[in-house]
C-alpha cells in the first residue's frame, strides 16, 4: 500500500513532508488525515523495505514508524536510519502495540514513542513536538537531494 496526500499547496517552497510506515490501512489512513490537517505532505508505505527505499532517496521532516511490520520490521528501518541518516532519528515517532519494545530503550534521539492503542490527542501533541524541527535548516547528508 502506498498513498499520498498533498495539502496546503500555497505554503512555502519546502513544505513539511512526512512518511508513515504502517501496514494497517485504517491506522495509516488516520495518521495521514491527522498529519495532513497539521500541514504535512504525507506519503504512506506498508512495509519496512519500501520505507528504507524512501528514506535512502528522500528527505522527510517526520517519520511515523510502526515496529510490528511483516517481513522487514520497523526496527530495521530505525537501524538503517542509525547507520545512514542519523539526523533523521530526531524526527521519528515510533508506534507499537509492543509496549516492552518501546520501553526497551533506544540510545538514539528518537523524537517520541507511542503505544497502541493510542490517544489521537497524544499523537497530535507528539506531531507538534516533532514538527518544530521541520522549519529548521536541514543538515547536509549524502542521501539528501
Amino acid at each position: 500500500m502506498v498513498t499520498s496526500l498533498h495539502v496546503f499547496a500555497g505554503m512555502a517552497s519546502e513544505q513539511c513532508r512526512a512518511l508513515i510506515v504502517e501496514d494497517d490501512p485504517s491506522v495509516a489512513s488516520l495518521f495521514t488525515a491527522i498529519l495532513g490537517r497539521e500541514g504535512f505532505t504525507v506519503e504512506s508505505v506498508g512495509s519496512g523495505n519500501e520505507a528504507i527505499r524512501r528514506v535512502a532517496d528522500d528527505r522527510y521532516h517526520l517519520l511515523v514508524i510502526d515496529l510490528m511490520l511483516p517481513a522487514t520490521n520497523g526496527q530495521a528501518v530505525i537501524d538503517f536510519l542509525r547507520t545512514h541518516r542519523l539526523e533523521a532519528l530526531a524526527t521519528v515517532i515510533v508506534v507499537s502495540a509492543n509496549v516492552a519494545a518501546i520501553r526497551g530503550g533506544y540510545p538514539e534521539p528518537i523524537c517520541r514513542f507511542l503505544a497502541k492503542p493510542f490517544d489521537v490527542t497524544e499523537f497530535v501533541r507528539f506531531v507538534h513536538a516533532c514538527k518544530a524541527l521541520c522549519n529548521q535548516p536541514s543538515q547536509p547528508s549524502g542521501a539528501d537531494r
